[in-house]
């Protein structure tokens, strides 16, 4: 109180009672002026607001990629405890050449601008769409299935047999069931970790298509 009385003393009691509202907004963080509310997520590649480093893990062992269609080689890629990510490509024809397979390093949780396990557990698997295919004694499908006439699907799993697989867009088809928001997550967000990932060096085999 002794500093308050001073600084009204110095520059009159209006000022002093802006002084006080201002030293009130920096303690509580109230109000329009205060910080925004922890919300309980973090940015794509951020840690976990309470610095929980458990969560930049894979909780459980996951694999996913294209199943169906003709080709002369099946990728694949599988993520598992100990922030680990390994992708495969295992050859379908006799004179495809041998499997291949890499496991680069994933981005530790506090790297921005690249996903990283945290970004999969926390911001994707526990989206409502993500959990209702999850529950599910067998995977459900969504989109338009194409794997009668050669084309493909994609697939996630947990390593329980639980997932989904995602098909091409529905555009009017029936019966056909359309592609939820948060299974699109999912699916586009593995996508571009495989593109992320498999841009190191050690990689460079499994680039070409």
């Amino acid at each position: 109180m002794k500093r308050h009385r001073t600084v009204a003393r110095a520059f009159g009691p209006g000022c002093a009672l802006l002084a006080l509202a201002v030293a009130g907004l920096a303690c509580d963080g109230g109000g329009a002026a205060g910080t925004q509310p922890d919300t309980g997520t973090a940015p794509d590649g951020g840690m976990p607001p309470d610095g929980d480093a458990g969560t930049c893990d894979f909780h459980g062992a996951y694999e996913y990629g294209a199943i169906g269609g003709r080709r002369a080689a099946v990728d694949r890629s599988f993520l598992s405890p100990g922030n680990q990510y390994t992708h495969t490509r295992t050859a379908l024809l006799a004179d495809a050449g041998a499997a291949l397979s890499c496991s680069p390093a994933m981005p530790s949780c506090g790297a921005s601008d690249v996903i990283t396990a945290y970004d999969i557990e926390v911001h994707d698997l526990p989206l409502a769409d993500v959990q209702d295919a999850l529950a599910q004694a067998a995977p459900p499908l969504y989109g338009l299935d194409t794997r009668p006439s050669d084309g493909s699907v994609f697939e996630f799993k947990r390593a329980d047999g639980r997932g989904f697989l995602v098909g091409e867009t529905c555009a009017g088809t029936t019966p056909c069931a359309a592609i939820p928001a948060g299974i699109d997550r999912v699916r586009r967000r593995l996508l571009d970790l495989d593109t992320q990932q498999l841009l190191a060096s050690e990689c460079a085999a499994l680039r070409a298509p």
